[in-house]
C-alpha cells in the first residue's frame, strides 16, 4: 500500500510542470509581497518520491513550502544577470522607469524594450530550471 502511494507520488512529479504564469505569480508572491506563509489548506506527499531505501517516512510538507524551496533552488542556478533582473523586477520597490534607467546607466545605449525583452527572457530560464527541479 505504502509502495503505491510512492509510486504515485512519483509519477505525480514527473508531471507536474510550472508554467510561466505560474513562475511569475511565485516570484510576486515570494519576492515582491514576501508574506508569510499560509500553512492552512492541502499538503502534498511530494517527499515520498524519494523514500530512503531501509524506512519509509511519512512526512507531509505544505505545497507553500515546496514552491518557496524550488524557486529559490531555481533562482539559484541561473545565470546572475538574470538573477539580479528578476530580483529588481519582483523584489524590489522601484518602478519599471527606475530599473530601465539603471540598466542603461550600466549600459547607454540600451533601449527599453531590451529590459523588457531581458526579463521575458529570465523568467523562461527560471521556468525551465524550475521544471528541471522535480
Amino acid at each position: 500500500m505504502l509502495a503505491a502511494l510512492a509510486k504515485e507520488a512519483v509519477v505525480y512529479m514527473e508531471q507536474e510542470r510550472y508554467t510561466v504564469a505560474q513562475v511569475e505569480a511565485l516570484l510576486v508572491k515570494h519576492l515582491h509581497r514576501r508574506e508569510e506563509l499560509d500553512l492552512r489548506g492541502p499538503r502534498s506527499l511530494r517527499l515520498l518520491a524519494r523514500p530512503p531505501v531501509q524506512v519509509t517516512p511519512r512526512y507531509s510538507v505544505h505545497d507553500s513550502v515546496l514552491e518557496k524551496a524550488d524557486l529559490f533552488r531555481a533562482l539559484s542556478r541561473i545565470p546572475s544577470h538574470y538573477r539580479r533582473l528578476l530580483i529588481l523586477w519582483y523584489g524590489s520597490d522601484w518602478s519599471t522607469d527606475r530599473i530601465v534607467a539603471w540598466f542603461q546607466k550600466q549600459f547607454p545605449r540600451l533601449h527599453r524594450r531590451t529590459v523588457f525583452r531581458w526579463r521575458e527572457q529570465a523568467v523562461l530560464v527560471l521556468t525551465r530550471h524550475m521544471n528541471r527541479n522535480h
